[in-house]
């Protein structure tokens, strides 16, 4: 059996990070400013739950045990594989599981 080994801890922490960022921004940009905090709070559980499954998915592809630096082609069509697999699990989970959680629908009007 083939050892897992994480080369890319960095990677994995900054994907992490970089879920609440990215969230941070939209909420920012769409609604307004005095609002920011009640809907950054509210999607907490939200985003945490896609971040999970994104990082888990991308983990079980192997995206984080390649070393980048060498990559070839063969890494790039498992990290575009990876990214598609993910977004499909996550549109089947927020339709047919959990409703709204991994795309949730905020009433701006």
């Amino acid at each position: 059996m083939k050892s897992f080994v994480m080369r890319n801890r960095y990677l994995f922490v900054a994907d992490f990070i970089l879920c609440y960022v990215a969230y941070a921004f939209a909420i920012f940009f769409v609604f307004p400013r005095n609002a920011f905090f009640s809907y950054f709070t509210g999607g907490i559980s939200q985003i945490t739950l896609s971040a999970v499954v994104y990082l888990f998915l991308f983990t079980l592809s192997g995206i984080y045990t390649t070393d980048w630096v060498y990559a070839g082609t063969k890494d790039y069509i498992r990290l575009i594989a990876g990214g598609i697999i993910s977004g499909v699990v996550a549109i089947v989970l927020d339709n047919f599981v959990a409703k709204d959680i991994f795309f949730p629908k905020f009433n701006i009007a």
